[in-house]
Parts: structure tokens; sequence; C-alpha cells
């Protein structure tokens, strides 16, 4: 096990915080336990440590204090970003027609009287559950 690099510690108000920026959970701890607190998430692959704190070494890996040997901060942290950035929602209008009755004065579209056909509408259905089975 290790640290995680994006832990911080900061003393309020005769207490500490102990904050992790990615997984964005934190807990406070009392002056008196701060050192052992920051001991064990600081070193988790102690032995005495493992073998001691090993329910709250549990609880520090489930909310990032503490990671496996393997895990890669900065693939997590471009995951993220990428999660951010795209999302997992995608909206798509279908505008099959230009029949409509607002006539905003700024919209550049010729409105025309065009009816959908029974096949068009069919068509349109088709499409729409192909796209939300690949699609969240």
């Amino acid at each position: 096990m290790k640290t995680s690099r994006f832990n911080y510690y900061i003393p309020y108000k005769g207490r500490y915080l102990f904050f992790n920026g990615m997984s964005k959970h934190f807990f406070f701890v009392s002056e008196k336990n701060y050192e052992t607190f920051l001991d064990v998430v600081s070193h988790p692959e102690k032995d005495d440590h493992v073998l001691k704190y090993s329910s709250f070494l549990a609880r520090m890996k489930s909310e990032g204090f503490v990671l496996d040997d393997k895990t890669d901060e900065m693939d997590l942290l471009r995951q993220k970003f990428e999660e951010q950035r795209y999302g997992d929602l995608y909206m798509l209008m279908i505008l099959p027609t230009y029949r409509c009755n607002l006539s905003c004065w700024y919209c550049i579209q010729k409105h025309q009287n065009v009816d959908l056909t029974d096949e068009i509408v069919e068509r349109i259905k088709n499409i729409s559950k192909i796209i939300s089975l690949r699609i969240k």
C-alpha cells in the first residue's frame, strides 16, 4: 500500500483536517492523535500499521487516502478529467421537418408545411432504439 499524493493535513481550531483532494473525503483528528494518524496514513505499508490499524486502513483505502501499490493516480486523474470533459450523457434531437409554429424573428429557416409519413416516423423510432442501446 502507498499513501495518496493528494492528501492534505490542515490545522483547524485545535484539530487537524485530513482531506483527500482526489476523492473529496475528509475527517478530523484531535491534536493529541494527529501524529499517530499522520504516521499510519503516510506509511500504510509498515507491518505494525497493517496489523494494528487494519480496519482504519481499509476505510482509508475506500476513501482514497491509501492506495494499492499498482494504482497510478495520474491515470485516475486523467480518467476524472475525461469524465468531466465529456460526461456520459448524450442528447440527440432529430428534426425531421421544418414545420414550426413559433416563427421566431431570428430564425433563418424557411418554414414549410411538410407532414411526416408513417414510414419516416418508423425510421426515426428505429434510429432512436439503435442509438439508445449504444449510448447512455
